[in-house]
């Protein structure tokens, strides 16, 4: 019962997020849930939930590490193959998230600062886009968070536990790992200069090791460590390189409402400095682990393909920091700052725009269920022996049972629009340059359009 009081308004919190993600436990797979990730996960619980990479099929796992598919397939074997399953799976990987922000907050605010710090995580677009959706970014944003908590706790063997779990969810968990093995050299300076090595110093290389120890055991299996199609989007040319970061800083930072985010933190930070208030040693540990992590996740971004929704590891932590630098700009006036911060929930709802279809916004909930209202008219007008041109993601759908739009494959379904082909499909999501030039073909004729706001899918059907 002490716990039920203490922990109140976390409660309320977690009321709040349920309420927001209940409209979207249903919302058919999406983008690369349909051709990687639902597929992924349903092989992953047929043989037998592992760790091993060479088991699951490499254009499957991509050559990521596989604690997120082994823990999602025990949890469809537990549970069911159905799609409300994944969903589940995925919010409880978000509750979770959202549990971890909580306890961090509370520790270095309090009751009032963690309500508002939850808050306004539950409500970012990104984060409840994300919430139902079978992608390992989520997952590898919690053991971020959680390691970083243990961290500052001084439990290090619990850091290195949820350090490693970061890595073997996927590989820019490294850079959790290089942050807080940083933030700790920063800490032990002084031992540093005078050339001694600080206690738990080797803990930080048990993480490396057991990704070097995956790695290995890929390259014997595979031959490769990264997966080769991987490799062909790494850009490190400082002109390309340079607008990735630019643009992941302005998602993070500016866009959404979150450059009002941006603004406290930089002025209570400047604030702080001019007074030169005392700072706790956890809340310096926080904000040197933000920092750091900060620098090194937005330089890593910037080399490797380009994703908005790779940001959200970052966002609890930019929140959090925010919370806290105003928390202690503004002390002994913890209701107040609350209440400011608050204030900027129902911005965060209102610039939830649903205008774009990436899976970083909740614009892609309208897309999907387009989509699917699509596939079910051609299941109910068209047999599979018609031919059926459309793109890459529509194509995934129609040839993929697991991803749940058909019940058999479309074997007659290709990425092929000069065929003869008896139906074409056209969407917002892909293939705009296509759709542009066959406006003006007159062999035919539009069927059927489904839209929800910005999102569409046209289906043709060639005049006989």
């Amino acid at each position: 019962m002490q716990i039920f009081k203490s922990n109140i308004w976390f409660i309320a919190v977690a009321i709040l997020f349920a309420f927001l993600s209940f409209p979207l436990i249903d919302v058919p797979f999406y983008w690369d849930e349909i051709w990687v990730y639902a597929p992924a996960l349903t092989e992953m619980a047929e043989i037998g939930p592992t760790l091993l990479p060479g088991v699951l099929d490499a254009e499957l796992s991509r050559g990521h590490p596989l604690l997120f598919h082994f823990l999602g397939g025990v949890f469809i074997n537990l549970f069911g193959d159905e799609l409300t399953t994944f969903r589940l799976y995925a919010l409880l990987i978000s509750g979770s998230t959202l549990l971890a922000t909580w306890l961090i907050s509370k520790k270095l605010t309090n009751n009032y600062g963690a309500i508002s710090i939850c808050a306004l995580l539950a409500v970012q677009n990104i984060f409840r886009a994300q919430s139902v959706l079978i992608l390992p970014e989520m997952m590898l944003t919690l053991w971020g968070l959680l390691a970083c908590y243990f961290y500052q706790e001084k439990r290090y063997w619990l850091m290195v536990l949820f350090s490693s779990f970061a890595i073997l969810t996927k590989e820019s968990g490294i850079i959790i790992c290089l942050a807080l093995g940083i933030v700790f050299l920063i800490e032990n300076r002084h031992q540093i200069i005078k050339f001694k090595v600080p206690p738990k110093t080797y803990l930080f290389f048990f993480p490396l090791i057991t990704l070097g120890l995956f790695f290995s055991t890929q390259y014997f299996k595979e031959g490769w460590i990264f997966f080769p199609e991987h490799i062909r989007y790494i850009d490190t040319s400082i002109g390309t390189t340079a607008n990735k970061i630019q643009r992941y800083f302005s998602n993070s930072h500016i866009y959404w409402g979150r450059n009002s985010l941006f603004i406290i933190s930089f002025f209570s930070g400047i604030y702080l400095l001019f007074k030169k208030i005392k700072i706790e040693k956890k809340q310096q540990t926080f904000l040197w682990v933000w920092l750091v992590f900060g620098i090194l996740y937005h330089l890593f971004l910037g080399v490797n393909f380009f994703s908005d929704r790779y940001i959200l590891a970052y966002i609890p932590f930019l929140i959090i920091g925010t919370g806290l630098l105003f928390f202690i700009a503004l002390q002994n006036k913890s209701k107040f700052v609350m209440l400011l911060l608050l204030l900027l929930v129902p911005v965060s709802l209102l610039v939830g725009s649903k205008s774009t279809i990436s899976d970083h916004t909740l614009g892609f909930e309208n897309m999907a269920r387009v989509n699917k209202e699509a596939i079910d008219f051609v299941n109910s007008n068209y047999n599979k022996e018609d031919k059926v041109a459309c793109h890459f993601l529509m194509l995934s759908s129609l040839r993929i049972p697991e991803a749940k739009f058909v019940k058999s494959p479309y074997l007659k379904a290709s990425g092929n629009f000069n065929d003869g082909e008896k139906i074409r499909i056209f969407s917002r999501m892909e293939g705009k340059e296509e759709y542009l030039k066959f406006k003006s073909d007159t062999t035919y004729f539009l069927k059927k359009r489904f839209e929800k706001e910005s999102a569409w899918v046209e289906i043709y059907e060639r005049k006989d």
